[in-house]
């Protein structure tokens, strides 16, 4: 990763001259510009419109999310593999290894390994992102909404407020999809910015199954970072 420019941090400082020779005894031109971090490791960024830009820019500095090779791939979806990576990092959460792989399908060699293992693994000290089945993590599958929401919320270190308000109405036109359960989940979420609803005509919805933009997980987890 290649960042050019900078973002710039207001700083304080005292400046002390000699007499004659500070900036109020010499001519001088003042200028105020802002500075522009763009990822150049990725060929797809710079084409991104500004916000979003700006978002992926924000999460490959802070090592939130990386890319596919050359690319970004801003728009596809976020896989449950790469969000084990992203919470690992995000949430702090410690690095635990078991002596042998907890799931039949991340083995030592695979590169989300260790990031498996410490969110959901046998040695997990919180199991943040649940596994497909007891065998199997599922790391390629793309991870639904309700499903990353929950495992922010865990992340986060809200969960307990989470099941305390089990079963709260949301005023979601699909609340009914959303298992009574995990709606507190939502509700932590949706109040501390960790997912939005989807705006339609008929009103607001939570669309549980639908998968999860990278562009858009980039902004929730750097939403989980300030959280934490």
């Amino acid at each position: 990763m290649h960042l050019l420019g900078a973002i710039p941090q207001a700083i304080g400082a005292e400046v002390y001259f000699k007499t004659g020779s500070g900036l109020t005894d010499q001519k001088f031109e003042m200028r105020q510009e802002t500075a522009v971090a763009v990822v150049s490791a990725y060929a797809d960024v710079a084409g991104l419109p500004a916000d979003d830009g700006a978002i992926v820019t924000r999460a490959v500095g802070r090592n939130v999310l990386i890319g596919h090779g050359g690319v970004f791939d801003a728009y596809e979806s976020l896989t449950r593999g790469e969000l084990a990576r992203a919470l690992a990092l995000a949430a702090g959460q410690p690095q635990r290894i078991p002596s042998k792989p907890s799931f039949n399908d991340v083995g030592s060699s695979d590169p989300n390994y260790p990031y498996v293992e410490s969110v959901a693994g046998a040695r997990a000290r919180r199991d943040l992102v649940d596994p497909k089945n007891a065998i199997n993590f599922g790391p390629d599958a793309d991870i639904s909404r309700l499903d990353f929401t929950v495992a922010l919320v865990r992340g986060a270190g809200l969960e307990a407020e989470a099941q305390a308000r089990a079963g709260e109405t949301l005023g979601l036109l699909d609340e009914s999809k959303i298992p009574s359960e995990l709606r507190g989940y939502v509700a932590v979420a949706l109040e501390r910015g960790l997912i939005d609803t989807v705006t339609t005509d008929a009103g607001p919805m939570f669309n549980p199954r639908d998968d999860v933009p990278r562009v858009d997980a980039a902004r929730f987890l750097l939403r989980l970072l300030e959280l934490k």
